[in-house]
């Protein structure tokens, strides 16, 4: 479901407001899934037939409602991942091709040595593609995943408070948090090793791509054990 495919930047408010929405609906569904299947339950306790079959075919709706509302859902997500992955990218590109920054920072600074993977694969990888085949990855699922959990956690706090006071709400937060805090502490720095292996995959690209660019004049000079001992010294 694409929300208009203009590149104005009220439009990007207008998807990430249309999923905002979505999500409301989307919570309130497994809501009313929930309480109908205390219905149900109930019913059975009673032995009420007609009642047990009005909350099943309930049951069914919310089913059907939920699986379309999941792929409207989907298509949003795409959208925003989309809009936002192409604004990323086109404005690093107009960034480091002004005044001759690219070929500055990648042969003259030093400091970013895979400006092309960066270019290239960190934002295809981030943006999960914008939209084309982009999968489970990229910014539009990045930003379903930070505001459903906190639509979700107020919607079921309200909805637990009402039934077994506000003791117990609060009692699971400070759980969670200490949790949190303990995993914090012993875990081990992931994004770390995450940063690492980007690194290295990019180097590795970088070097292939040299390699590959100047084959015939490597092999025409017989540079071949020179561009091995340039190649294994990057990865010391």
């Amino acid at each position: 479901v694409a929300i208009g495919r203009s590149e104005d930047p009220g439009m990007l408010a207008l998807r990430v407001a249309a999923l905002m929405s979505s999500i409301i609906v989307q919570v309130w569904t497994n809501d009313a899934s929930a309480r109908n299947y205390g219905t149900m339950v109930a019913c059975l306790m009673r032995l009420d037939k007609q009642a047990f079959i009005r909350a099943m075919g309930w049951s069914c709706t919310l089913a059907v409602i939920e699986t379309f509302w999941w792929e409207v859902m989907w298509g949003m997500m795409r959208e925003v991942g989309r809009h936002l992955g192409k604004n990323i990218q086109a404005d690093l590109i107009s960034r480091v091709s002004k005044d001759n920054l690219f070929y500055t920072l990648g042969s003259l600074d030093g400091r970013i040595t895979d400006l092309d993977g960066r270019i290239t694969d960190d934002i295809s990888g981030v943006c999960g593609g914008y939209g084309v085949g982009s999968g489970g990855q990229g910014l539009g699922p990045l930003v379903y995943a930070g505001i459903q959990p906190l639509v979700r956690l107020c919607w079921f706090t309200l909805r637990l408070g009402s039934y077994v006071g506000w003791k117990w709400p609060v009692a699971l937060g400070l759980y969670f948090f200490a949790s949190l805090g303990i995993t914090r502490i012993l875990w081990r720095d992931l994004q770390w090793l995450s940063k690492e292996a980007s690194r290295l995959d990019s180097l590795f690209k970088r070097i292939h791509a040299r390699v590959r660019i100047h084959a015939e004049s490597i092999a025409f000079y017989g540079g071949g054990s020179a561009e091995r001992q340039f190649a294994e010294r990057q990865f010391e």
